[in-house]
């Protein structure tokens, strides 16, 4: 039957095309250089619609009869209610063994939907001759366009044919005007005719009569309406594809609060009628339509490929029908709304509102919350949007990478900007509000890592290390060729990372393989590798991500037509992998760090660091390349420009405790290298500087250049030597011999990480070989003491006091021998120079912000520097033997 009813719309629509066309020179124009239509043969029952025409008839000729005989293997096969195992969607299990009136699970229950409508398969017959009647003049009109006139005959026609898809949409229901609802926010995707036809399914779907919506809130929360509400609106302010909501006054009684106080102004969400029967048709309906697909997919198009797209279909089959169950979208609301309290961001500038869910008033089907005043962020002026949607992806990636519990239907209605001022005076709580809440996605912490990484290596350009996210994806396989995927990586994810949606993504391929014949076979050949030879699938649970993802992104590109998602998301997902404590994040802000699979020497790159911190703190000044595209990681913008006080306090907060973990080797390496170096260039200046000015009396005997220095250097004494349990012993030996082995000279890599430590703070606390001033080290350690960042031992022989009186006499004493030295000397022979003008007031400015907890933590990592330094000299000591005489 359907095979029948498909070929016999063929037939009918393509007809009319082709007698319209049989006027005047308008037809043979088109003849001569469309290569239209140029008969349809009469259809017969076992003879599928003909279509001839040079070059095209024939590959519509095959895809017939490919879709029919599908269609009937399909048919004959049967098809089942779509499957929830694995799903990713928010569901209390709980609610699949509770019923509605009519016999259907509250919330997806493969088996009890499979059931209900095993004993009604009258039903779903209809149904599917509905949805045939409806789309199928649709698909065969664009198609006639396409085949006549290519995508500029779409375009000229775009107004119409979004009419006709909208109205199709509302005669088909819920399920179809959910589609229409993605498509109405990209302006990427479709022209502005198109999208202004197709937002009209964003609140103006028609709505059912009020009195069947005060009929169910009265059956559902088992009271009349005028005792629950002191005033409800007779009308709806917004009718939507699932339900419509009216505002209302809740008496406060009802809330359990005094009659002298006002009445709670309220959003009352009503489900439509019969909607959960309707929907569940729809779900095996597009069921069947998705197994012919795949049939199409494994058979003709790729059959290398892994991708189940039923699996897919069932995942957005079983969001679907969640959506449907109020109580689900409840507890969702409170979950998420308590997530972004906790985290500090419900509401605010920066924050985002989501409004209270008054529990006692919710069923199954009706849902109260509180009422906010605003409008869709996309009927905002470009400006607003823009700023808005800073906030927004701030509010997709917390839930995405922190909660993994994310929103899976941010469509423009679920989006409000927030008046300043409410309806009942009181200023806004944020300047912008989430609703909807039916349906949420859940995630593991894998998954949120791997995207994480994912995110990182796309934005890096890294597509050999991206491989391995789409492995841990399963998108692709273990065993996939990376010869052929990389450069096809290349190819496909650059264009998209450079923004501006599906249009800018249009031109940059063309420029990548040209507009002409040539470039257009190099273009097929790419996509038959792709489709034939790259065993790739898509996760089911992408297709709730990517739905949320293309809402997001089309009404972010209607305030920035140039809006780079990637590149937006990279400075929060800098802040998670300087944050993350988990092994996977440290492991990703290792490999990056350390530029490892991207040809590194495991050696730390301090640019990468810098560019991090950039990015967390100050990402208008991240240096990027490919004309801002890609983030330059080893081109680190001016890191110097950042704050002090900034880095410290980002470094010692929970966001920094990855990157604690990871450098305190580093940390402790550099001190080590610096200290050595402090050390014998010390005992080179002594050396050079310890030799008596011979007196003006010719006879009288006198140590040759050099010799008291040489005596000092071999002359035993008493030394301190560190030992392994963290104590200290003294040894005699000659300050020469303790040298060497404490100090040992750099090697040539550790000399070139010494002036990399030098170039990185750009010379502003470090200076070539030398050392910072005694004096102002001093200053700063005095400092630490005051505030607390540093504390005495217990059992100190001295108290605090005394010892900040001994370090200003000492800090004193340090200064003025700095200034004889210099005069004496010269400055070329002192081993130091002084701080540049702000450098010294920075660090202790920086150190006396600390909060208590930032000096607890400040006191752990130096603590930790201090033990691995101490160790390397151990063991040096250890391995020359310089404690053996005590």
């Amino acid at each position: 039957h359907y095979s029948l009813l498909c070929d016999a719309m063929l037939t009918r629509t393509a007809r009319a095309t082709a007698g319209k066309r049989a006027h005047g020179a308008q037809r043979r124009a088109r003849r001569r250089h469309a290569a239209p239509l140029r008969a349809v043969e009469e259809k017969t029952s076992d003879s599928p619609l003909r279509l001839d025409a040079p070059g095209i008839g024939s590959p519509l000729n095959v895809g017939v009869d490919a879709i029919v005989e599908l269609s009937s293997a399909v048919r004959q096969k049967g098809v089942e209610a779509p499957d929830e195992d694995g799903s990713k969607v928010a569901i209390k299990s709980e609610r699949k063994t509770v019923f509605d009136e009519d016999g259907l699970p509250m919330s997806y229950d493969r088996e009890s939907i499979q059931k209900y409508w095993n004993q009604r398969p009258g039903e779903l017959q209809s149904r599917w001759t509905t949805f045939l009647r409806s789309s199928v003049p649709f698909l065969t009109r664009v198609a006639g366009m396409l085949v006549t006139g290519g995508g500029d005959e779409l375009k000229r026609n775009s107004g119409s044919l979004a009419k006709q898809a909208r109205e199709s949409m509302e005669e088909l229901g819920p399920t179809y005007i959910k589609v229409g609802q993605m498509l109405s926010v990209r302006p990427d995707v479709l022209p502005a005719e198109a999208m202004d036809e197709l937002a009209k399914l964003q609140d103006g779907v028609p709505q059912f009569d009020s009195s069947v919506a005060f009929a169910t809130i009265e059956s559902e929360l088992g009271a009349p309406v005028n005792e629950i509400f002191e005033e409800i609106s007779p009308e709806p302010i917004a009718a939507a594809s699932l339900a419509q909501v009216y505002k209302a006054r809740v008496r406060p009684s009802v809330l359990g609060r005094g009659d002298d106080e006002e009445p709670v102004t309220v959003a009352v969400k009503v489900q439509r009628p019969s909607v959960k029967a309707l929907a569940s048709k729809d779900l095996y309906v597009l069921r069947r339509a998705s197994e012919i697909y795949q049939g199409l997919m494994d058979r003709y198009i790729a059959p290398n490929q892994r991708t189940d797209y039923v699996a897919l279909f069932n995942e957005w089959a079983v969001g679907f029908y969640t959506e449907l169950d109020f109580l689900n979208e409840m507890d969702n609301q409170l979950r998420m709304r308590g997530l972004f309290e906790e985290r500090g961001m419900l509401g605010g500038e920066n924050g985002v509102y989501i409004p209270k869910v008054y529990e006692s008033l919710c069923s199954s089907r009706v849902l109260v919350t509180e009422f906010v005043d605003g409008k869709k962020l996309s009927q905002c002026e470009p400006a607003e949007i823009k700023v808005l949607t800073k906030v927004g992806q701030e509010v997709f990636l917390t839930q995405l990478l922190d909660f993994a519990f994310v929103h899976g239907d941010p469509h423009p209605g679920n989006l409000l900007a927030l008046d300043p001022i409410q309806s009942d005076g009181r200023p806004a709580p944020a300047r912008l509000a989430l609703l909807d809440f039916g349906l949420m996605t859940e995630l593991t912490e894998e998954d949120t890592d791997t995207i994480v990484n994912a995110i990182v290596h796309t934005a890096n350009r890294s597509y050999g290390q991206l491989v391995d996210d789409f492995i841990r994806l399963k998108i692709l396989p273990p065993d996939t060729d990376r010869a052929v995927v990389q450069p096809l990586m290349d190819k496909a994810i650059t264009p998209y990372v450079r923004g501006g949606g599906a249009q800018n993504y249009k031109d940059e391929i063309e420029k990548i393989y040209g507009t002409g014949t040539s470039g257009f076979q190099a273009l097929t050949s790419d996509v038959v590798t792709v489709m034939g030879d790259v065993p790739f699938s898509i996760p089911p649970y992408f297709a709730l991500l990517a739905r949320a993802v293309v809402t997001l992104e089309g009404t972010a590109l209607q305030g920035d037509p140039n809006y780079q998602l990637v590149m937006e998301a990279y400075p929060f997902v800098a802040r998670r992998l300087l944050s993350g404590d988990r092994p996977a994040l440290q492991t990703a802000l290792e490999d990056i760090l350390y530029a490892r699979g991207s040809g590194g020497d495991d050696q730390l790159r301090l640019s990468r660091l810098s560019t991090l911190l950039i990015s967390a703190l100050s990402p208008e000044e991240l240096a990027t390349a490919d004309s801002g595209a890609f983030i330059d990681l080893d081109a680190a913008g001016d890191a110097q420009n950042l704050a002090l006080r900034d880095v410290v306090r980002l470094f010692l907060s929970p966001s920094g405790r990855n990157l604690r973990s990871v450098l305190v080797p580093e940390v402790a390496t550099a001190a080590d290298v610096l200290l050595r170096r402090g050390i014998r260039r010390l005992a080179q200046v002594a050396q050079t500087t310890a030799t008596i000015p011979r007196p003006p009396v010719p006879f009288l005997p006198w140590p040759a250049p050099g010799a008291i220095s040489d005596a000092l250097g071999s002359v035993p004494l008493p030394v301190p030597i560190p030992l392994a349990n963290g104590q200290l012993t003294y040894a005699m030996r000659s300050a020469g011999d303790v040298v060497d082995v404490l100090a040992p000279e750099l090697s040539n890599e550790e000399l070139a990480y010494a002036s990399t430590l030098s170039e990185a703070s750009g010379g502003k606390f470090l200076d070539g070989d030398d050392l910072p001033p005694p004096s102002a080290v001093l200053r700063v350690f005095h400092t630490a003491l005051t505030t607390g960042v540093v504390e005495l031992p217990n059992g100190a022989p001295a108290s605090s006091g005394d010892i900040l009186t001994a370090l200003s006499a000492a800090e004193r004493a340090a200064s003025a021998a700095e200034t004889t030295a210099i005069s004496t000397l010269g400055r070329e022979n002192v081993p130091w120079t002084p701080f540049e003008a702000d450098a010294e007031e920075d660090i202790v400015g920086a150190i006396g912000a600390l909060s208590e907890e930032e000096s607890a933590e400040f006191r752990t990592f130096v603590l930790e520097v201090i033990s691995i330094v101490w160790e390397k000299s151990a063991k040096r000591a250890e391995e020359a033997r310089l404690a053996t005489t005590t």
